[in-house]
């Protein structure tokens, strides 16, 4: 099932960040907070606020704290939160590891096919993980991705 942002930007008030292993923690977390703060979010009458954050596989294990020092200062300044985790994954070019000429042995038995031309990446296909996190709970978000308090 795809899930689309831009239908959820449209109803809310979509703010989305991304982690990387250079990001520091501390500055991640007081952004989800600052934003997630009722004093500084919108009145009720306005859009909920939904931050999204974003990791490719080498951050995942840090975004995954982000989210939890979060979640933990959000609970002690008596504020509820909604946690919602998507998994996808995303085709990137990788480089290709160079094979040794030390196997000859093995390659003894086959006869060669003439030169073929080997390209010097290959494609694979990588996780991301993006969690939503909000104040309240949103409904387009626990249909598609099941809701965490």
């Amino acid at each position: 099932m795809a899930f689309d942002n831009a239908s959820l930007a449209a109803a809310h008030s979509l703010v989305q960040l991304n982690v990387s292993s250079a990001h520091q923690i501390s500055n991640r977390t007081f952004a989800i907070i600052s934003r997630l703060n009722p004093s500084d979010a919108s009145p009720d009458g306005q859009k909920t606020v939904i931050v999204a954050l974003t990791a490719k596989a080498k951050a995942a294990g840090k975004l995954i704290s982000i989210v939890e020092i979060a979640k933990r200062e959000l609970i002690q300044n008596g504020i509820k939160c909604f946690q919602y985790t998507a998994l996808r994954s995303e085709v990137v070019d990788v480089e290709r590891s160079r094979k040794n000429d030390d196997e000859d042995d093995e390659d003894d038995a086959f006869e060669t096919m003439g030169d073929v031309k080997e390209s010097t990446t290959k494609k694979r296909s990588m996780p991301v993980i993006t969690i939503y996190l909000s104040t309240k709970s949103v409904k387009e978000l626990k249909v598609a991705f099941g809701e965490q308090t």
